[in-house]
């Protein structure tokens, strides 16, 4: 038990900022020094537009906001599956394509139903003037 050590002209341990902080532990990077090693995955863009385009879709302007939902969303599950992991936002391109192909749906179930009351009416009519 005693005193630690001392060195000729010093004290025994260096004092504080004696030594540069190294880099990642708070110490601004400096210009020309590589950064972290670690990046966040990204969202891609085709994703977000693919959601937003499959909320339009829905609420707003349904068939053509519906196809671009669908495209946008195949073209964003394709990057994210080529990316190797820089990549997320599966469940948002999912997502859009889920409403874009909702979407789509509705304008088939529309424009059928359309189509069956338009051939069901002409021919009620044209029995109707016959007699």
């Amino acid at each position: 038990m005693g005193m630690p050590p001392t060195v000729p002209g010093g004290d025994a341990y260096p004092q504080q900022g004696a030594f540069p902080p190294q880099p990642g532990f708070g110490a601004p990077l400096q210009p020309g020094m590589p950064g972290p090693l670690y990046l966040e995955p990204q969202t891609p863009p085709l994703a977000t537009a693919s959601l937003v385009c499959g909320i339009i879709g829905i609420v707003g302007i349904p068939f053509i906001m519906s196809v671009a939902a669908v495209i946008c969303g195949h073209l964003a599950l394709s990057q994210i599956a080529a990316s190797q992991g820089r990549l997320r936002g599966q469940g948002m391109a999912t997502a859009g394509l889920i409403l874009g192909y909702i979407g789509i749906g509705f304008i088939v179930l529309i424009v059928a139903i359309v189509l069956i009351v338009l051939l069901t009416v002409g021919t009620h009519f044209s029995t109707s003037f016959s007699h």
